[in-house]
Protein backbone atom coordinates (compact mmCIF):
# COMPACT_ATOMS: atom_id res chain seq x y z
CA UNK A 1 0.00 0.00 0.00
CA UNK A 2 0.84 3.56 -0.84
CA UNK A 3 3.05 5.16 2.38
CA UNK A 4 0.70 8.04 1.80
CA UNK A 5 -2.54 6.40 1.92
CA UNK A 6 -1.43 4.29 4.88
CA UNK A 7 -0.54 7.21 6.61
CA UNK A 8 -3.81 8.71 6.14
CA UNK A 9 -5.93 6.05 7.18
CA UNK A 10 -3.56 6.02 10.45
CA UNK A 11 -4.10 9.73 11.36
CA UNK A 12 -7.99 9.15 10.21
CA UNK A 13 -8.42 6.61 12.67
CA UNK A 14 -6.47 8.28 15.71
CA UNK A 15 -8.72 11.05 14.90
CA UNK A 16 -12.18 8.67 15.19
CA UNK A 17 -10.60 7.39 18.11
CA UNK A 18 -9.96 10.36 19.82
CA UNK A 19 -13.20 11.84 18.83
CA UNK A 20 -15.28 9.13 20.52
CA UNK A 21 -12.70 8.74 23.64
CA UNK A 22 -13.33 12.67 24.23
CA UNK A 23 -17.05 11.97 24.05
CA UNK A 24 -16.92 9.25 26.30
CA UNK A 25 -15.01 11.34 28.84
CA UNK A 26 -17.14 14.31 29.07
CA UNK A 27 -19.90 11.42 30.23
CA UNK A 28 -18.06 10.79 32.45
CA UNK A 29 -16.97 14.21 33.91
CA UNK A 30 -20.84 14.74 34.14
CA UNK A 31 -21.38 12.44 37.26
CA UNK A 32 -18.37 13.66 39.20
CA UNK A 33 -20.13 15.67 41.60
CA UNK A 34 -22.66 12.70 42.58
CA UNK A 35 -22.25 10.81 45.54
CA UNK A 36 -22.57 7.23 45.45
CA UNK A 37 -21.34 6.40 49.26
CA UNK A 38 -24.56 7.46 50.94
CA UNK A 39 -27.22 4.74 51.31
CA UNK A 40 -23.90 1.54 51.73
CA UNK A 41 -26.39 -1.04 53.02
CA UNK A 42 -29.56 -0.15 50.66
CA UNK A 43 -27.43 -0.52 47.72
CA UNK A 44 -25.70 -3.70 48.55
CA UNK A 45 -28.91 -5.23 49.49
CA UNK A 46 -30.03 -4.64 45.84
CA UNK A 47 -26.61 -5.63 44.27
CA UNK A 48 -27.27 -8.72 46.49
CA UNK A 49 -31.30 -8.85 45.20
CA UNK A 50 -30.62 -8.56 41.56
CA UNK A 51 -27.12 -9.93 40.87
CA UNK A 52 -26.87 -12.60 43.29
CA UNK A 53 -30.19 -14.20 43.77
CA UNK A 54 -31.32 -13.39 40.19
CA UNK A 55 -34.15 -11.70 41.19
CA UNK A 56 -36.55 -10.87 37.74
CA UNK A 57 -36.80 -6.94 37.07
CA UNK A 58 -40.12 -5.92 36.97
CA UNK A 59 -40.16 -3.71 33.51
CA UNK A 60 -39.27 -7.51 32.24
CA UNK A 61 -42.17 -9.57 31.25
CA UNK A 62 -43.05 -12.94 32.04
CA UNK A 63 -42.00 -15.81 29.40
CA UNK A 64 -44.41 -16.94 26.68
Amino acid sequence: MNPTMMLTLLVSAWAAFAWSANRRWQLLKVGRGENRLDHVGKRLKVVYEYALVQKKMSYYRSPG
